[in-house]
């Protein structure tokens, strides 16, 4: 009978075990959830910032003139002579920079 009683206390403390691993599998799940989510928005934002930013170099250099909208988002062009480079600005932190050659093709387009 002792015997019988020394296996009872050993599945109870098995029992209590293998429920504390399921709950740390479940917390590191909702961790790891919570984790790519967040990282996912800011992926989301970067991606959103970069199709804005291109739009307004791809809008100056197809006509040279900066919208009105862009200038009320914070946007400035500057173009220096030397290989045509054109730096797209906003808020003075330069955000992109676009070198172009001579005959006016692409060479760089750097954020």
């Amino acid at each position: 009978m002792k015997n019988n009683n020394l296996k009872r206390g050993a599945t109870i403390e098995i029992v209590v075990f293998v429920m504390m691993v399921i709950f740390l599998l479940s917390a590191l799940l909702v961790s790891m959830s919570a984790i790519a989510s967040k990282h996912k928005s800011m992926i989301l934002n970067t991606l959103t910032e970069r199709v804005e930013i291109d739009e307004v170099a791809e809008d100056y250099l197809a006509d040279g003139t900066l919208s009105v909208g862009n200038t009320e988002k914070g946007y400035k062009v500057e173009e220096s002579a030397d290989k045509k480079t054109v730096t797209v600005k906003r808020d003075g932190k330069t955000v992109l920079t676009v070198v172009l050659d001579g005959d006016g093709k692409i060479e760089s387009w750097e954020y």
